[in-house]
C-alpha cells in the first residue's frame, strides 16, 4: 500500500476547485431533498383539544414495545452535569419548572381508550428535584457513588400512565460542586430535545439569577399537535405513495444481516450492552474528508459504505439492511419543540458484482438520497410490509454525529457533561462516529449476550484498517480486499505504510478547509448569521451549509439577513460555489455589488451529447429541474438557465424579447450550433417556446422544445373557474356544518360565510390596489432600464414573478414555430403541497383548451404526454420519473431519427 503523496500549494488549490465542482451536484441534490422534506410535510396544526389526542407513530412504537416488555428501562435516556460554582438552587428549580410548563409533552402520560393509546396532558405540574448530600464522602468515593447513583436512577423504569416520565436528582460533592442528574423516557424526549433543554435551561437560569423575568418566547404549537398533523398527513394517498417507494426499495426476499456472533441466540430479547472506541488519527480523519470531497458525496455515505464492507468480510453477503437514524424535524416550528421526533430509515445496499469502492459509494449515495426522500414513513409501517414481517430489522445501526454537541450555559458556573455507561444495546451492534479536535472517534455499542469484548475490538481494529486501505486506494475492488472466517480472533497485520499512516505521520497533501474558527470580522458576521439561520450554537469557516442542514428555503431566508446586513443581494446559486463561510466571505471580497448571476448553471455533466437547456420558472429558479436531471441518461448533459440579475435586482429584463434574446446568446456560448433541446415549466415553457422560435429565425435547428404544464399567453381560461372555487370554498362550510345541531348550524354557517364575504371584498380591494402599484413600478423599473439610468433602491426587489406576469402580457409571438412542441401535461393535483402557499392545480383543471393554446403557435402537432401529478408535483418523485422517461424518449427519437425542426430559411436552402 503506497502512503499519500505530497501535494504542492498550487496543486492544493486546483484540488480544492475541482472538489467544489464535483461535490456541487451533490449539494444541490441534498438541498432539493430538504426542500421536497419540508413541502411533504405540512405545517404544524393546532390540534384540537376536545377530543383524545393521538400518539405520534414513532411514540406509538415505543408504547406497544413497552407493553409487550412492561417495566423495563432501555428507553430511558440518562445525562449528568457536573456543576462547579455557586449553585443557585432556587433558580434551577425555577428553571425546571418553567421548561415544564412550555412544553406540554413534559406533563404528558398515556392512557388507553376504546383500546387505543392516547396522550393525556396535565393542565400544569412541578417537577421534583432530589437533594442528595455527598459532601461526607471520601472524593474517591464520591466518584463511585456519582455512577451508582446514576445508573440506580436510570434503570428504575417509568409507568407510561403516571406523569411525570423524567426525573431529576441533584448530587452536592462540596459546596461548590455538584452533579445534576436528568432521567427521560424516550417517548417524550430525543436527541434534539436535549439541545432545546439545554438551551433553555441556560436562559431561564440566567435570567432568574438576575432577577428578571423569562426570556423565552411562548411555544406557538407543542409536540401533541405535532402528532395530530402526522397522522392526519400520513394516511390515505400520502401514505400510499410514501409506501410504495419502500415497497419497491425493499421489494423480493430480504435477507437477514448474518452478523459474526460468538454466542447463539435467546429467544428472549437481551438489551445488556457494552461498548468499545477506538479514536481515529487526524490524518486518517482529513483524508476520509477529502476522499468524501473527491467522490462527490458526504462524510456519512464514506463511512456507511466502509462498514458495509466491513460486515461483507465477515459475513459473505452482498446483499445488507442497516438502518440509520434522522431527526424528523423538517419544519422550522418543529425545531424549538421538546419530543420523540425521530425516526429510523432502513438502507438496502447492494454489493453484488464485485464493485469497487468508488463504485459502491455511488450506489450507496443513490440509496441514501433516496431514502431521506421517504423518511418520513414511521419504522413499524415499513416493518410491516409482508416481505419484512420475518426479518429483523434491529440487527445493525450506523449512526454519524455530524451536528455539535450541545454544552450547558449557567450564569456563574462551569458545566461539563458526565459519562455514565448504563450498558444499554438497542441494536445487536451498532457503529457511531462522532469528530471532536479534529479526530473522528468509532464507537461499537453491542448486545454482550451476543459478542464477546474481543471481537467487537477486532471490527474496530479492521474497521480502521479497512479505511486506511480505502482512502490510499479508493479503486480497490471487494474482491481484492480480505476476507475473515467467523473463527478468526487476531486483527490482520497492516503494512508498514498504512501503520505509519494511521499513526499519523505528516502528509503535505491535507486540504485547507478542517474545524477553523472565524478569523476575520467578516467571517464572524458571517458565522453569526448562519448560526442565527441554522440554529445551531456555532459554526466553522469551513463548515458545508448543506452538510449542516442547510436547504434551498433556508438559503433564503440565509440570504435576506446577508443583504440587511451588508446591503448585497446575491444568487441562491453562489452557494453552489461558495457553500461555507470562508468561500462567501472570499466571494464577498473579491466581487462588486453589480456582479452579473451565471446565466447557464451545469445540473447535471454529460459525454458529448447534445445538451438540454431548461429554462427558468416563474420565481426564477432552476432548482426544481435537479432531480428532472439527475433521472436523465448519464451521457445527456442537462444546464438551468437563470436570469439576467446584477446589482441586487433579481431580474433586469422586463420583455420576453430581452430575456429570450440574452438567453439565446448565453446557451451559444456553451453550445454555438444546433440542434438545441429546450424545455420548461409554466413560465419557463413561454420562455423555451420563444427562444426555438428565435433560434429558427437565425437559422438554427430545434431537436425539442418541451412544454412542462405551461399555457400559451392567450389562452384562455375556463368560463367561470375562479367562481367555482369560491362556490366550492362556500359549499364546503354547509358540508362541514352538517353534523351540528340546528342552532350551533346556524350559528356556525353565519360566521364562516360573513368571513368569507369580508375576505372576498378585502382581497379584491387588494388586489385592484397591488395591480396600480406595481405597474406603476414596472414602468418606472422599465424606463429606468431602458435609459441606463441608476435603478433607485426601492424598485430593486421587485420578484421576477411580477415582471413575468407584466411581460407575458405584453407578448404574443408574430410567427409559429415550424414543427412541433412536446406538452407535458400534469393530470391530477397532488396533496404533497397541501398546506403550502404552492398551488399544485393541473393547468387542464384551469385553461379551457385541452392543449393549453399551443396548436395554433406551431405547424406540426402538439405531441401530449400526460404526466402523474400537479403542476409542481409533476417535477417530484415518484411523478417525475415518469417525466425523465418522456423526455429521453424523445431525446432519443430525435438521436436516432435526425428529425430535428429547421428554420424557414434552411428549408429554403
Amino acid at each position: 500500500m503506497k502512503s499519500f503523496p505530497d501535494v504542492s500549494p498550487s496543486e492544493s488549490k486546483f484540488l480544492e476547485s475541482d472538489n467544489q465542482a464535483k461535490t456541487a451536484p451533490s449539494f444541490w441534490r441534498m438541498a432539493r431533498n430538504n426542500v421536497r422534506l419540508l413541502y411533504q410535510s405540512p405545517p404544524i396544526q393546532k390540534a384540537p383539544r376536545d377530543g383524545a389526542l393521538p400518539l405520534s407513530f414513532n411514540q406509538e412504537r415505543l408504547w406497544q414495545l413497552e407493553q409487550l416488555q412492561p417495566d423495563t428501562s432501555v428507553h430511558n435516556i440518562l445525562h449528568s452535569f457536573q456543576l462547579v460554582g455557586a449553585l443557585n438552587v432556587t433558580a434551577l428549580e425555577q428553571s425546571l419548572h418553567e421548561i415544564t410548563r412550555r412544553h406540554e409533552i413534559l406533563r404528558t402520560f398515556f392512557r388507553t381508550e376504546n383500546g387505543e393509546p392516547v396522550q393525556v396532558i396535565l393542565p400544569e405540574m412541578l417537577i421534583r428535584v432530589d437533594y442528595i448530600d455527598l459532601r461526607d464522602l471520601p472524593t474517591e468515593q464520591q466518584q463511585a457513588e456519582i455512577e451508582r447513583r446514576a445508573i440506580a436512577q436510570a434503570e428504575v423504569p417509568f409507568d407510561l400512565s403516571q406523569a411525570p416520565l423524567w426525573r431529576v436528582a441533584l448530587l452536592q460533592l462540596a459546596e461548590q460542586e455538584h452533579v445534576l442528574l436528568r432521567t427521560i423516557h424516550h417517548i417524550v424526549f430525543d436527541g434534539m430535545s436535549h439541545s432545546v433543554f439545554v438551551r433553555e435551561l441556560g436562559a431561564l437560569y440566567s435570567a432568574f439569577v438576575g432577577g428578571q423575568a423569562s426570556p423565552l418566547l411562548d411555544l406557538p404549537v407543542q409536540y401533541a399537535d405535532f402528532a395530530w398533523t402526522q397522522r392526519q398527513w400520513l394516511q390515505g394517498d400520502s401514505l400510499r405513495l410514501q409506501l410504495e417507494y419502500w415497497q419497491q426499495q425493499l421489494h423480493g426476499t430480504v435477507p437477514s444481516l448474518a452478523l459474526p456472533i460468538d454466542y447463539p441466540r435467546s429467544p428472549v430479547t437481551s438489551y445488556q450492552g457494552g461498548v468499545q472506541s477506538q479514536v481515529l488519527s487526524t490524518d486518517l480523519t482529513n483524508h476520509l474528508k477529502l476522499l468524501s470531497a473527491n467522490q462527490g458525496v458526504s462524510l456519512f455515505v464514506t463511512l456507511f459504505a466502509a462498514f458495509n464492507i466491513l460486515l461483507h468480510q465477515h459475513t459473505g453477503q452482498e446483499d445488507m439492511v442497516i438502518c440509520t437514524p434522522v431527526a424528523g424535524r423538517h419544519r422550522a416550528e418543529a425545531r424549538g419543540l421538546i419530543g420523540y421526533f425521530n425516526n429510523v430509515v432502513v438502507l438496502r445496499t447492494d454489493l453484488s458484482a464485485n464493485p469497487s469502492f468508488c463504485q459502491l459509494l455511488e450506489r450507496v449515495s443513490e440509496s441514501f438520497m433516496e431514502g431521506s426522500k421517504h423518511q418520513d414513513v414511521p419504522l413499524q409501517l415499513v416493518a410491516d410490509l409482508p416481505n419484512l414481517r420475518r426479518t429483523p430489522l434491529t440487527r445493525a445501526m450506523f449512526v454519524l454525529q455530524n451536528t455539535p454537541t450541545p454544552s450547558l450555559d449557567l450564569a456563574g458556573l462551569t458545566v461539563s457533561s458526565v459519562f455514565v455507561n448504563r450498558e444499554i444495546a438497542n441494536f445487536d451492534i451498532s457503529l457511531s462516529l462522532s469528530e471532536n479536535n479534529g479526530q473522528l472517534t468509532a464507537t461499537f455499542q453491542y448486545k454482550t449476550d451476543l459478542f464477546r469484548p474481543e471481537t467487537v475490538i477486532h471490527l474496530l481494529q479492521r474497521y480502521e484498517q479497512l479505511l486506511a486501505q480505502l482512502v490510499l486506494n479508493p479503486d480497490l475492488k471487494l474482491s481484492e480486499l480480505r476476507s475473515f472466517k467467523p473463527s478468526e480472533c487476531k486483527p490482520s497485520e497492516l503494512t508498514k505504510s498504512t501503520a505509519k499512516y494511521i499513526e499519523g505521520d505528516r502528509v503535505d497533501s491535507l486540504p485547507d478547509k478542517i474545524s477553523v474558527a472565524p478569523r476575520t470580522l467578516l467571517e464572524q458576521q458571517l458565522a453569526q448569521v448562519w448560526e442565527e439561520v441554522l440554529a445551531i450554537p456555532s459554526v466553522g469557516v469551513n463548515d458545508n451549509f448543506f452538510e449542516l442542514g442547510g436547504h434551498s428555503l433556508l438559503a433564503v431566508s440565509l440570504f435576506s439577513k446577508l443583504e440587511k446586513q451588508f446591503g448585497r443581494s446575491l444568487p441562491l446559486s453562489t452557494l453552489l460555489m461558495a457553500p461555507t463561510i470562508a468561500q462567501l466571505a472570499e466571494y464577498l471580497e473579491r466581487s462588486g455589488p453589480s456582479q452579473v448571476q451565471q446565466a447557464i448553471v451545469p445540473l447535471k455533466p454529460g459525454s458529448g451529447q447534445p445538451p438540454i437547456f431548461l429554462i427558468h420558472d416563474g420565481n426564477g429558479e432552476i432548482l426544481l429541474y435537479q432531480e428532472l436531471a439527475n433521472r436523465l441518461s448519464a451521457d445527456v448533459p442537462v444546464y438551468g438557465v437563470q436570469p439576467y440579475s446584477a446589482d441586487g435586482c433579481p431580474i433586469l429584463h422586463t420583455r420576453i424579447e430581452e430575456m429570450v434574446a440574452y438567453y439565446i446568446e448565453k446557451i451559444r456560448e456553451v453550445q454555438p450550433e444546433g440542434p438545441y433541446f429546450l424545455g420548461g415549466l409554466c413560465a419557463g415553457g413561454v420562455l423555451a417556446f420563444e427562444m426555438a422560435r428565435q433560434l429558427q429565425l437565425q437559422g438554427q435547428s430545434i431537436g425539442m422544445v418541451a412544454i412542462m404544464d405551461a399555457a400559451d399567453v392567450e389562452a384562455e381560461e375556463k368560463v367561470g373557474y375562479i367562481a367555482n372555487q369560491r362556490r366550492d370554498s362556500f359549499s364546503k362550510v354547509f358540508r362541514d356544518s352538517q353534523s351540528m345541531k340546528p342552532f350551533e348550524r346556524g350559528v356556525f354557517i353565519l360566521n364562516q360565510v360573513r368571513k368569507k364575504v369580508t375576505n372576498l371584498v378585502s382581497y379584491e380591494i387588494q388586489k385592484r390596489y397591488k395591480t396600480l402599484h406595481d405597474r406603476g413600478q414596472l414602468q418606472l423599473f422599465r424606463y429606468c432600464l431602458d435609459r441606463k439610468l441608476p435603478i433607485p433602491h426601492w424598485l430593486k426587489a421587485i420578484p421576477v414573478r411580477t415582471i413575468l406576469v407584466w411581460a407575458q402580457a405584453q407578448y404574443v409571438p408574430d410567427t409559429v414555430l415550424q414543427g412541433e412542441v412536446l406538452l407535458l401535461r400534469a393530470t391530477e393535483k397532488s396533496s404533497m403541497f397541501d398546506g403550502t402557499p404552492i398551488d399544485d392545480t393541473p393547468y387542464v383543471e384551469r385553461y379551457a383548451d385541452p392543449l393549453l393554446g399551443w396548436k395554433h403557435r406551431v405547424t406540426a402537432d402538439v405531441k401530449v404526454c400526460d404526466v402523474p401529478g400537479g403542476h409542481s408535483s409533476m417535477l417530484q418523485e415518484p411523478n417525475v420519473q415518469v417525466m425523465a422517461k418522456m423526455i429521453q424518449s424523445y431525446w432519443n427519437g430525435v438521436q436516432k431519427s435526425g428529425i430535428v425542426l429547421n428554420s424557414n430559411i434552411q428549408r429554403a436552402a
